[in-house]
């Protein structure tokens, strides 16, 4: 007695393609059906030889089937400088097939047998059909055919247990068509340009039996063959982050750390917002070198300075990067051209996650805005990260910049991540006469009292040295003092021994 086909999902069979089976949640069913689409140079062959390989190595047997007239030779030839390409496979896990004689001589009814066949004699628990528009054309003008070659090849595999992928250069904007709802999942491969730029995005349309991650996921084509990128509001958009940290830690500067009324809340996250040179990046460096001489694991990651570059700056003020006792800095540089939001989104998770950060300086959010060509998407992705951040324990600095060099008036960036931040402290520049004077203000602390105060501050040769609060004079406030006015001695930052409030 034949039994039906399972109607259980249960056994997953694991793609091996980075991030396709996170998006899957665990990957594909076995025996089932799948079908990928994308039109010609999207990825298909990389993707069905990526997953073939890796359920080889697994100990699976796999048979591919090319419908396509070119030898596999040629095939073969480009996969070989894939990373997951292993020669030794060939023949034994992975064996290849050329179906195209047989549906050029018989038909889709031949086709069908020398799949059986071949599943048969080399016991495969995984067909991949590459060319599959080739036997669309070859049911022309009997549609039903076709339908009935999916639905024959679908009973049979069900009853073997083998799972079947099936890659068509069909365009996935062409409408859904019949077989669409006879396969047990679709994945889509779409290539488009923004401006300049071309991007590859993975869909999931359908996948039977399970949830998985929806929308547009990013993807590389590199040699690691396909690379996905899980969408980050849809991975870590449901996460819990639980109560904030009543514990304070040192921002590395004693003056500051009064005037945020201890410190700020472990696990916390803070803004520095301020105009070019106006000390962001020299204050985050204090905030790295506490973290490294409290033995505390301290990430930098930044967009327009190299590592060595913030290296030595740091020893340039004598802070430490380096420390026996504990991890020392780590030090993370992403050139900001042609990056992609979701691949820096999961660059930074597996930084802190491998290396048990505490401590994150990012310097540079105007980096991550040009990562993405969906605007719309940063608020929520910058609320995602922060709340992803504070559930692994993290306390975290973020830098913005402001457009007026001298200005009163601080506008925050658009799609600023401020909302989203515990802490927000804010840089100025003012004229006053022939002077230019860096100002600190606090303009937030979520949960906290904080000094109300403008802040004189001077970036010394040991870092940043704040001063006694600031005596406002007439024009000061646009930055620029008023024609003809006598203006007071401004007072000039103290000693850092002298910055205890009385």
């Amino acid at each position: 007695m034949i039994e039906p086909k399972r109607s259980i999902y249960s056994t997953r069979l694991r793609t091996g393609v980075a991030g396709l089976d996170t998006v899957l949640l665990g990957g594909l069913f076995q025996g089932h059906i799948y079908l990928v689409m994308g039109r010609p140079g999207a990825g298909k062959t990389i993707l069905g030889n990526q997953i073939c390989f890796h359920h080889a190595s697994q100990g699976g047997r796999t048979l591919y089937v090319t419908l396509l007239s070119e030898a596999h030779e040629a095939l073969l030839a480009q996969m070989h400088g894939m990373q997951f390409f292993d020669p030794t496979l060939i023949g034994t896990g992975i064996v290849y097939l050329n179906g195209y004689a047989a549906l050029r001589d018989g038909g889709l009814e031949a086709l069908l047998k020398m799949l059986r066949d071949g599943i048969r004699s080399q016991g495969a628990t995984l067909l991949v059909i590459d060319g599959m528009v080739m036997a669309e054309l070859a049911a022309i003008p009997n549609v039903t055919a076709y339908k009935r070659f999916i639905q024959d090849l679908q009973t049979w595999i069900g009853l073997m247990g083998v799972t079947v992928v099936l890659l068509t250069s069909s365009d996935p904007n062409n409408g859904v068509r019949a077989e669409h709802t006879m396969v047990d999942g679709i994945v889509e491969l779409r290539c488009r340009t923004a401006g300049a730029r071309a991007l590859r995005e993975l869909n999931v349309a359908k996948l039977r039996g399970s949830s998985f991650l929806e929308g547009c996921h990013t993807y590389l084509i590199s040699s690691e063959g396909l690379v996905v990128y899980p969408r980050f509001e849809a991975l870590f958009g449901s996460r819990r982050t639980g109560a904030q940290s009543e514990q304070r830690i040192t921002i590395g500067i004693e003056a500051l750390d009064e005037l945020l009324g201890g410190g700020v809340f472990e696990g916390s996250t803070t803004l520095l917002l301020g105009p070019t040179g106006s000390g962001k990046t020299v204050l985050g460096m204090h905030f790295l070198h506490a973290g490294v001489r409290a033995g505390e694991p301290a990430l930098c990651f930044g967009f327009f300075e190299n590592p060595a570059a913030i290296r030595a700056k740091m020893a340039r003020f004598g802070m430490t990067t380096e420390d026996t006792t504990g991890p020392g800095l780590l030090v993370e540089w992403q050139p900001s051209a042609e990056l992609l939001l979701d691949a820096v989104g999961h660059r930074l998770l597996e930084l802190v996650r491998t290396h048990g950060v505490r401590r994150l300086f990012v310097d540079g959010l105007a980096g991550l805005r040009r990562a993405t060509t969906n605007p719309d998407r940063v608020p929520s992705f910058f609320s995602v990260l922060v709340e992803e951040l504070a559930a692994l324990g993290v306390t975290t600095i973020l830098t913005d910049e402001t457009h007026d060099i001298f200005s009163g008036d601080v506008s925050i960036p658009a799609q600023a991540a401020s909302a989203f931040c515990h802490n927000i402290l804010t840089l100025r520049q003012v004229q006053v006469e022939a002077q230019i004077l860096r100002l600190l203000a606090l303009t937030k602390t979520r949960d906290s009292a904080h000094a109300r105060g403008l802040y004189e501050f001077e970036v010394s040769p040991t870092g940043i040295v704040i001063g006694p609060s600031f005596e406002l004079t007439q024009g000061a406030a646009k930055g620029i003092p008023a024609r003809g006015t006598e203006l007071p001695q401004v007072p000039r930052p103290r000693a850092r021994k002298e910055t205890k409030r009385k």
